[in-house]
């Protein structure tokens, strides 16, 4: 059973917990105004971060696993199919703006996808792999993170705004920095080879 959980350190009476429908969200975007975004296998679903209260939802969709609002008030929805990523686009009503968008990915999984500020969408596929591409679908430049811990799963890629993405690692306990030529800059967590082994860290499933 998927979950929304609030937690409020200061005050632990605001904490709330609510059931999401359908199977695997994975995405949380904070959209102001008291609302939080949230992927559903359908589609999206808007709730309010005081009370957990569902204030909308848009579905007709399968199996999306991210959703990111853009700055015009759209909203980009992922899914991956055999062999291809789909990026769906729909308006602030929930209609699709136009056929979705198909990027090549080789049967692989897609995990989270962040849209850069040029409009090229930074995705995190399968378990090992980070990638960027343009509006059109056209590879910018791929990343095969390290496997030196066997088993190791990516969750999540960000970028900052100095031109570095930070990676988060899951079960490979770090998360790492990279520069613009995608050299490792720093890791963090990781217990024998991280700038901070003493993060001991169980796992990392994202951060924002």
């Amino acid at each position: 059973t998927a979950k929304l959980i609030h937690v409020d350190q200061v005050r632990p009476a605001a904490n709330w917990v609510v059931t999401l429908p359908g199977e695997g969200p994975r995405d949380l975007q904070w959209i102001g105004r008291d609302r939080v975004l949230a992927s559903l296998s359908c589609g999206f679903g808007e709730y309010e971060l005081t009370t957990g209260k569902q204030l909308r939802k848009v579905s007709g969709f399968k199996d999306i696993v991210t959703a990111r609002r853009l700055d015009n008030g759209h909203t980009l929805l992922a899914c991956a199919e055999p062999n291809v990523i789909l990026v769906h686009e729909v308006d602030a009503e929930g209609r699709p703006c136009a056929e979705p968008r198909r990027i090549p990915c080789a049967g692989r999984p897609l995990r989270q996808m962040r849209v850069l500020s040029q409009g090229n969408l930074l995705l995190h596929v399968a378990a090992d792999t980070v990638g960027e591409v343009d509006p059109a679908g056209k590879t910018v430049w791929t990343l095969r993170l390290p496997a030196d811990i066997p088993g190791t799963k990516g969750t999540l890629a960000e970028r900052l705004q100095d031109g570095s993405t930070f990676v988060g690692l899951g079960n490979g306990h770090r998360v790492s920095q990279y520069d613009a030529q995608w050299h490792l800059l720093h890791s963090w967590g990781e217990p024998h080879r991280g700038d901070h082994p003493e993060w001991k860290l169980d796992y990392i499933s994202g951060f924002d």
